[in-house]
């Protein structure tokens, strides 16, 4: 029953409030949580997407030696830059075009190192091309000062957020820097869009900006070198977009591509897909279904993704394996994902690259793999209610929902340990000194001296639906739970519908 009148919950600090409420002075009541005009979910709703089979693809045996290669945009001509070939530290400029809401810059490699040995640790060789200059030759970004300290010189504050953000989570010989991926740069390609004119690049590595930092060993290879390409998106954003999908079908279930689009369990995965993406504005097109060769499914139905950071890795290898002339999301259903650093669970998803190189199908970065393994799972769970870990077909369509937000540029919200956030201040965070059972709390990541094994935060420590401990309802948690909803924030869904993957309605 409603009386009329409701409670403000008394405050001291912003962090004692809920989502999307502030501490703020409420007339004679004192400090009170308030809550924040929001802009909402423009998505509305989409129509089912279609499901349909597109026969074998790939060699009828393997190709010999690693593949490593380069591949052109499916954009139309217009959109696309394609700039040249050139050796690190090359300033190259590229032209913005007046209206322009986002852009794409992507790195495929010639020739380069693979791995690099940084404080003991193997980590991809990534293309960082930086610093990036507008037209005023204002620095955009600079890979260096949002990452590292060097010569003294410590990262930006942690505090600001910037224009542009770029995490390093991006393979050896492919990658892709792509705008926007903050809130700044939402409300930049929102409100008018970028400073049209000449901008440069700086055509850059890893490997090259190694022996800058302390702990970083590039070996000897030669100096890297570059295809570059940047496309441009026009804008203004559209409230709505269209996304295909390619699902290669690498288990060995016994499942085809021409059984699947009448398989009761992926049209589930198709109708959930929609109810997860639609309210950010992302509509599912076509979902085509691929079957492989046999020796396909023999080498990676049980794929190993360690050593991720080698582009002649059976991971990368495998997402070589495209469509000709492919121009969706592409998708590698396995039996299992073998991950050596799994964090306390099962990896059911693993991205070639936060962000992909979008509109680039078939490089070492060029798709997601998802664990097909609970597809038929639960059957007669699946009733009306989202129900990810009872129901298969829920837990499947969120892992590829998940994966398709890495690959259009959306990062976690929280990592594992609490201590590194997604560039988007409309989302939830969790701080694990914060968050987690105080018992717990000794031995989070970003405490002084931690004792014993790392303190991660999950369900129990991000689900108080405040600003410093939420998220674990969200789609980009790091970890399904029995409390996933599938949240996506505004600025979540700016970022997928502004990514020149998600093609205009």
């Amino acid at each position: 029953m409603s009386t009329g009148h409701f409670c403000l919950l008394p405050c001291n600090d912003p962090d004692q409030c809920p989502l999307n409420f502030s501490c703020s002075v409420a007339g004679t009541a004192g400090n009170a949580c308030v809550p924040v005009s929001q802009p909402s979910l423009s998505g509305g709703s989409c129509p089912a997407p279609g499901l349909v089979s597109g026969g074998l693809v790939g060699p009828a045996s393997p190709p010999a030696g690693c593949q490593t290669p380069q591949v052109q945009s499916t954009l139309p001509g217009t959109s696309v830059q394609e700039l040249g070939t050139f050796p690190v530290r090359t300033q190259v400029p590229f032209t913005v075009p007046a209206g322009t809401a986002a852009f794409a810059v992507v790195s495929q490699a010639e020739s380069a190192a693979t791995v690099l040995d940084f404080q003991g640790e193997a980590v991809a060789n990534a293309p960082t091309p930086s610093p990036l200059l507008a037209p005023d030759g204002g620095p955009f970004f600079d890979f260096l000062r949002e990452n590292f300290i060097v010569n003294g010189t410590s990262p930006s504050d942690p505090t600001e957020v910037p224009l542009y953000q770029r995490i390093f989570l991006n393979p050896a010989y492919a990658g892709a820097l792509v705008f926007p991926n903050t809130t700044p740069g939402v409300a930049l390609a929102l409100d008018g869009g970028l400073p049209a004119g000449t901008w440069k690049l700086f055509v850059d590595d890893l490997a090259r900006l190694c022996p800058l930092v302390d702990g970083c060993d590039a070996g000897t290879s030669a100096p890297g070198r570059y295809r570059m390409t940047v496309v441009t998106r026009a804008g203004p954003i559209p409230d709505q977009g269209r996304l295909d999908l390619a699902i290669y079908l690498i288990t060995t279930s016994g499942l085809t591509a021409s059984a699947a689009p009448g398989n009761a369990a992926l049209q589930r995965v198709a109708s959930r897909l929609v109810a997860l993406l639609a309210p950010a504005g992302v509509c599912v097109g076509t979902i085509t279904f691929y079957d492989v060769p046999s020796w396909v499914q023999t080498r990676y139905a049980s794929l190993d993704v360690g050593g991720a950071e080698d582009p002649c890795s059976d991971y990368r290898q495998l997402l070589t394996l495209v469509a000709p002339g492919s121009t969706a999301m592409n998708l590698y259903f396995t039996d299992e994902i073998i991950d050596p650093a799994e964090n306390g669970g099962t990896t059911v998803g693993y991205d070639g690259a936060i962000p992909g190189p979008p509109t680039f199908p078939g490089t070492v970065a060029g798709g997601a793999v998802v664990s097909a393994a609970d597809l038929e799972t639960g059957a007669g769970s699946c009733g009306n209610t989202y129900a990810p870990l009872s129901c298969g077909s829920d837990l499947v369509a969120t892992i590829v929902a998940h994966e398709t937000g890495h690959f259009l540029g959306l990062y976690h919200l929280t990592d594992f340990q609490g201590t590194t956030f997604d560039p988007l201040v409309d989302t939830p965070a969790c701080v694990c000194s914060a968050c987690a059972a105080p018992a717990d709390r000794d031995n989070c990541a970003d405490q002084p001296a931690p004792s014993g094994p790392a303190t991660l935060v999950d369900l129990a420590s991000c689900l108080r639906g405040t600003q410093l401990c939420g998220g674990a309802d969200y789609l980009m948690f790091w970890q399904v739970s029995s409390s996933s909803r599938g949240l996506l924030s505004h600025d979540e869904a700016a970022v997928m519908r502004a990514n020149p993957a998600v093609a205009s309605p």
